[in-house]
């Protein structure tokens, strides 16, 4: 029981006191009755160094040290439930451990204090810009890439602190919100953009299929006109078209006509060749 009493006060004797203590008053205050008859306690055993002669001789400690257990299992509870309620209001809480929250809790007067724990409760936020003039106002976020994200209006870090912390995620809310709304404009006009050169393309090769004639007449001067006043996207796909014209139409005529293929190389060499000198 001795055992127990001890460890149950260590891990409330610190959350209870700074600013929890101020939101608790009734369990900081049972707690500091606690802590006295606590030291009370140890006073007598370090005076009495005989650990049998004191834990069954002193009546002080069977009537006193169930109390205080008692007492301590009660503040815990009141802790479990103080947190939760912290939780419920900014749910991010839920990512920390009780510990860890109930040191963000026991210093949320100072602002400053939530620098450390920031990465724990947002995605790759690392700390927070507060401003220079008017120390309790943040003004951008920080990610541990350096990247700074500005806010459209500096957020107050008055009052509780999981109330000001939620301030902070609606106005991060809000920023990313209006920045894809921008992204999604500029991909529009993009696509916009896009839509565009394509129709252009398209008409510039429909205008241009009638001219593919100029490769199989084998006419330089016409082929180097022809590739000259095209986009080369254009040009070269025209190129693809007639070879691809030539290359069926003699595989059909050589099944009857042996000089059908020869020919077939002849006016694709005819015109690879003008291509080359246009080229150079």
């Amino acid at each position: 029981m001795w055992v127990a009493r001890h460890d149950a006060a260590i891990t409330i004797s610190l959350p209870l006191g700074g600013d929890i203590a101020r939101q608790m008053p009734q369990e900081a205050k049972r707690f500091a009755n606690i802590d006295k008859s606590w030291v009370k306690i140890m006073t007598t055993a370090a005076e009495n160094p005989n650990v049998i002669k004191l834990c069954y001789g002193e009546e002080m400690l069977k009537n006193l040290l169930p109390h205080l257990l008692e007492s301590l299992e009660i503040c815990q509870k009141s802790l479990g439930g103080y947190l939760e309620a912290k939780r419920q209001v900014f749910p991010r809480f839920f990512f920390v451990s009780d510990s860890q929250l109930l040191e963000i809790l026991g210093q949320g007067s100072d602002p400053q204090s939530i620098q450390p724990h920031l990465s724990s409760i947002f995605a790759n936020v690392a700390r927070v810009e507060f401003d220079r003039t008017q120390r309790s106002r943040i003004v951008s976020l920080s990610s541990a890439e350096g990247e700074n994200v500005r806010m459209q209006q500096p957020c107050p870090a008055d009052g509780n602190i999981e109330v000001w912390l939620n301030k902070v995620r609606w106005a991060a809310v809000f920023f990313f919100r209006l920045a894809w709304a921008n992204i999604l404009d500029t991909l529009n006009c993009v696509r916009q953009l896009v839509a565009a050169m394509r129709q252009a393309v398209c008409d510039i090769a429909a205008s241009s299929i009638g001219g593919l004639d100029v490769f199989q007449n084998g006419d330089g001067p016409a082929i180097n006109s022809f590739l000259g006043n095209l986009p080369a996207q254009v040009a070269v796909l025209g190129l693809q078209m007639f070879w691809t014209r030539v290359c069926e139409d003699s595989f059909e005529r050589a099944k009857g006509e042996r000089s059908a293929m020869p020919v077939c190389s002849g006016m694709v060499l005819n015109a690879s060749c003008c291509c080359l000198e246009c080229v150079s």
